[in-house]
């Protein structure tokens, strides 16, 4: 599905609030849920992936750099909760493309989906 985007999170309260925030931008998105990165076969040139980091799992970093190699071709976002510019960078170096607050999620999803839009026609 095209206007699909994926979120990666074992929080209710947050996939409400961020696909609350992303229904805002297109009401033909389509979001859907994955609780485990491991779980996913194939994704689609350009899928956009977002991962909650707002509750620590233990090896999230581990999985999260082993999802990115199996699938170089997506964009790979994390929403924090903190803003600590070391951990931003430490999470760009294994993997993630983009560092995002809850805030700035919406004008980065409709950057990435205009662009996508754009190149594909």
């Amino acid at each position: 599905m095209e206007n699909e985007i994926l979120i990666g999170s074992n929080s209710d309260l947050i996939i409400k609030r961020i696909g609350k925030e992303l229904k805002k931008i297109s009401e033909t998105l389509h979001v859907r849920v994955i609780n485990e990165l491991e779980d996913i076969i194939t994704l689609r040139e350009n899928q956009l992936v977002i991962v909650d980091l707002s509750v620590y799992t233990p090896g999230i970093i581990d999985r999260i750099q082993y999802f990115k190699r199996r699938f170089p071709e997506i964009e790979l976002i994390a929403v924090t909760y903190t803003n600590d510019e070391m951990i931003d960078q430490m999470l760009v170096q294994r993997g993630i493309d983009q560092v995002a607050s809850t805030e700035e999620l919406p004008g980065i999803v409709r950057r990435h989906l205009a662009t996508y839009f754009k190149t594909t026609g």
